[in-house]
């Protein structure tokens, strides 16, 4: 999720890169202030819709021979409708503070920095796709007309995608410098970051078709040649996608320390030639607020939706073609968020001494770093919450094949005829956050009073909710083959009514914190004093149904044969009395196809929840004189998952 950018542009776009912000100040001596902050703030609205309605289209294609010999071309029919909506944005925030000071006795040195970014972005996308009563007719008829038929391909589809996203990426950093030579007391770092993310996808997807008709009719009549291949469909598709995206980045940089003495420096000289460092403190604060909510609704519904293919053939040898017919309504609905957190503070204490300092030097020549105090806090606040609903709707959908031939050999095609019902709806939520703090204090000489306070909190809400409905009310595949005086060979049937409904709720979070507390001096190093706190929790939950209905399926295949043999009966004996198989036009004897009739109903809830969290903690104290550590971790994780499905089929017939 490196780099969030959104460049989908269509109906609705709304498009934003945020502004980059730096600031820069320079060295200062004595008693000397900085003080920058930097507050960006960025609010998107984007909204797209599409609409897109067919009323009785129609395509109609016929060819009539009569003593017309000759070939006919292909046959490709469609009636589509089409509707997307976009709505987007983007967002891109850049903060950057760089403080610096050094010089002389450096005392009194103050240094401020605040950063704070907002960013709230909503996104509704809206598409609808109608299509009524859409009819593709092609018919060919012969008369003493040899010839082959070309190859027929119909369609009608109806589709709606809406795409609700919006993209987030902020950068802070604050880099806090300073240095001194001289006492270098009372030196201050104070260093806040916020960011908050308020991000809103809204995906509505809705794709209808009312009597979608397909029809392909060939008549031969005397008329010898093949028929090509049939192939029909009609399609309902809805697609719905809402999709947030964030992440953010904080980094706070605090380095104090004090100059050494010069090298000539006499053990005797007074403290005012050594650098003390007494007195630094440094507190940095990093807050990250995210809200994510995506919700995304697909509806397809198809009423009525036909496919028909014929064939007579009288006195016209030839082949059939492959038939193939299928009716489909699909609604996907996906509602994503992913957030990432990275949080890092970096603390910095410490002075050297004279490097030809003498051991037996007194406290007045020595730095001695006192007082030094180090204080951080981390937190990270997620919510997340995606919601997906698919339904499928397909309403006595029909797929029909014929073939008549009357003192005609010659093969059938392969059919297959299929009516298929999916519904799809996946609630996700993502979520990773990292946090490391990282404590350094060293000084020599007495080095008393230092003291390292950390707290890292994490929290993370997730709710992913999908919902998947795929209902199927009267679906049928017929396909018959009537043969009189017609030797040869039957196709294969391949049958199937399919509803299916998958539901997939799931929520990831991963949870990284670090503390790296690390004290040392030299001389008598007391009062040391480290306490560290980290709590990390989750709370996750995830819900998904599955609902497949059908009610009614319906897979039939009548063949019919009167004096057309098949391969078990008799076929032409060749010059040595020998039956070769094949009957008086030269084709082989007729045999059965395989038939393969299937009505499924399939629902799939799947609910998951998926919870890591990383806890570190070290502390490291070196030095004399007394020393106390004290370090605390608590990690607390709450899960709930349901998932139903139920599949429920009513009457069924399958008959050959």
């Amino acid at each position: 999720m490196k780099r969030l950018s959104v460049l989908l542009a269509t109906v609705g776009l709304a498009l934003c890169f945020g502004a980059g912000q730096a600031v820069a100040m320079g060295e200062d001596t004595g008693a000397a202030g900085q003080a920058a902050g930097q507050s960006a703030g960025s609010g998107q609205s984007a909204s797209g819709y599409g609409g897109a309605y067919q009323a009785g289209p129609t395509n109609s294609a016929s060819s009539i021979r009569v003593l017309s010999p000759g070939d006919s071309g292909d046959v490709t029919q469609s009636n589509s409708t089409t509707a997307a909506a976009i709505a987007a944005n983007g967002n891109k925030t850049t903060q950057g503070v760089d403080q610096s000071q050094t010089g002389g006795y450096g005392s009194d040195q103050t240094q401020i920095a605040g950063q704070e970014a907002k960013n709230a972005q909503d996104a509704d996308a809206s598409a609808t796709a109608l299509q009524i009563a859409p009819k593709n007719d092609a018919s060919s008829i012969r008369v003493l007309s040899p010839g082959d038929d070309g190859d027929v391909t119909q369609s009608n589809s109806a589709s709606a995608g809406a795409l609700a996203a919006n993209g987030n990426s902020t950068d802070q950093t604050a880099d806090q410098s300073q240095t001194g030579g001289g006492y270098g007391s009372d030196s201050t770092q104070i260093a806040g970051q916020g960011a908050g993310n308020h991000q809103s996808a809204d995906a509505d997807a809705t794709a209808v078709q009312v009597k979608p008709t397909n029809t392909a009719s060939s008549i031969r009549v005397l008329s010898p040649g093949d028929g090509g291949n049939v192939t029909q469909s009609n399609s309902t598709t809805a697609l719905a996608a809402g999709l947030n995206g964030n992440e953010t980045n904080q980094s706070v940089d605090q380095s104090q320390g004090g100059a050494s003495a010069p090298k000539d420096a006499k053990t005797e000289d007074a403290k005012s030639v050594y650098p003390s460092g007494s007195s630094s403190t440094q507190i940095a604060g990093q807050a990250a607020d995210n809200k994510q909510s995506a919700d995304a609704d697909a509806t397809a519904v198809q009423v009525k939706p036909s496919n028909t293919a014929s064939s007579i053939r009288v006195l016209s040898p030839g082949d059939d073609g492959n038939v193939t017919q299928s009716n489909d309504a699909t609604a996907v609905g996906i509602a994503a968020n992913g957030n990432e957190t990275d949080q890092s503070i970096d603390q910095s204490q410490g002075t050297q001494p004279r490097e030809d300092a003498k051991a037996e030097d007194t406290k007045s020549v020595h730095p001695s770093g006192s007082s030094s105090t180090q204080i951080a806090g981390q937190a990270a606040d997620n919510k997340q919450s995606a919601d997906a609903d698919a339904t499928a709707v397909q309403v006595k959908p029909t797929n029909t094949v014929s073939s008549i031939r009357v003192l005609s050999p010659g093969d059938d095609g392969n059919v297959t005829q299929s009516n298929n019902t999916a519904a799809i709806a996946a609630a996700l939520n993502g979520n990773e956050t990292d946090q490391s703090i990282d404590q350094s204090q060293s000084g020599s000489g007495y080095g008393s009073d230092y003291a390292q306070i950390a707290g890292q909190e994490a929290g993370n809400h997730q709710s992913a909710d999908a919902d998947a409905t795929a209902v199927q009310v009267k679906p049928t595949n017929t396909a018959s083959s009537i043969r009189v005086l017609s030797p040869g060979d039957d196709g294969n049937v391949t049958q199937s009514n399919n509803a299916i409904a998958l539901g997939i709720a799931a929520n990831g979070n991963a949870t990284d914190q670090s503390i790296d507390q690390s004290q040392y001096g030299k001389g008598y190093g007391s009062d040391y004093l480290q306490v560290a706190g980290q709590g990390a929790w989750s709370g996750q939950h995830a819900d998904a149904d599955a609902t497949a209905v059908q009610l009614g399926a319906k897979n039939e295949y009548t063949p019919v044969r009167v004096g057309s043999p098949s391969g078990k009966d008799k076929g032409r004996k060749d010059e040595h009395g020998k039956k070769d198989g094949k009957d008086g036009y030269g084709k082989k004897s007729g045999k059965g196809g395989s038939v393969e009739q299937s009505n499924s109903v399939g629902a799939l809830a799947v609910a998951l929840n998926l919870n890591w969290t990383g806890q570190a903690l070290e502390q490291r104290q070196m030095g004399h004189g007394s020393a106390l550590q004290v370090g605390g971790q608590g990690s607390w994780s709450g899960q709930s998952g349901s998932a139903d499905a139920a599949g429920s089929q009513g009457v069924m017939r399958s008959k050959k």
